[in-house]
């Protein structure tokens, strides 16, 4: 068997396990656990990146960078969800990294959105993005942070708070002061997982 094939079984068994198992199998040198890993999460942390940051390059050099260290040392303790892990881990790449461009957010893709393959309702959800995205851009990065993962993302308060690196209160104190400058959210109930 050559090392292609193995791989290729390898990532096979993995798809089937969770993110706490791949991580234990990642800990253990399973290339496949990590390539599936990667598949899961690299998306989401890009789409997040990619519409905070100015540079889509510099989102791009993010997510391999957050990979890099997920591979060399991985260290997932469960106490959050692996998601929040890496987000976290990436959100510390990026602020510990000399790389300060000026942050924006827009509104959730549409590729993301689920809505019926109706023109109209296709035009409906992009001029509501765009509207969305305009309102967004006024704030401030800390604010674009918070609305983004609670709101595309829809990670708790606790866990935006991880991956943060930003106490609960704070992620509270946040959102209360975004919502009310987007009217497109400001009747809109920011969900708390973490509560219930």
């Amino acid at each position: 068997m050559h090392a292609d094939e193995i791989g290729a079984i390898l990532k096979a068994a993995a798809v089937d396990l969770d993110d706490t198992q791949l991580m234990a199998a990642i800990a253990g040198g399973d290339r496949g656990a990590f390539e599936v890993l990667y598949e899961r999460h690299s998306r989401a942390l890009l789409l997040f990146l990619s519409r905070t940051l100015d540079d889509e390059g510099l989102a791009e050099e993010i997510v391999q960078d957050t990979f890099v260290a997920i591979w060399k040392k991985p260290t997932f303790n469960a106490q959050s969800s692996a998601r929040t892990w890496i987000f976290a881990i990436a959100n510390r790449r990026y602020r510990d990294g000399s790389r300060r461009p000026r942050l924006k957010i827009v509104a959730e893709s549409l590729d993301r959105a689920s809505f019926d393959n109706e023109p109209e309702a296709r035009a409906i959800a992009s001029a509501a993005a765009t509207e969305l995205a305009r309102e967004i851009s006024y704030l401030s990065r800390v604010h674009k942070e918070v609305l983004y993962l609670a709101f595309i993302e829809q990670l708790s308060h606790s866990e935006i708070g991880h991956a943060l690196g930003i106490p609960f209160g704070t992620v509270k104190s946040r959102l209360d002061s975004a919502i009310p400058s987007v009217s497109t959210l400001s009747e809109t109930v920011c969900p708390d997982k973490s509560m219930s």
